[in-house]
């Protein structure tokens, strides 16, 4: 049985689960980046290309495979 892609296993439901793609909030992370002179900038990059998966049951991370 193949499981759908836009499901992943959820260690807290203990199932497959649907989720949703966490958003950057950019205007935020660029006041951040420059209230820190700049210091922020290479987590903001971090944070904008790592695509952080929540589950939609319990809003926790969910695992890749």
């Amino acid at each position: 049985m193949e499981t759908p892609q836009n499901t992943c296993y959820c260690t807290i439901c203990k199932k497959n689960v649907p989720f949703h793609i966490k958003n950057v909030d950019h205007k935020k992370e660029f006041l951040r980046t420059i209230c820190t002179l700049g210091l922020w900038l290479p987590m903001w990059l971090s944070i904008a290309l790592v695509k952080i998966k929540i589950c939609d049951f319990c809003g926790q991370t969910v695992s890749e495979t």
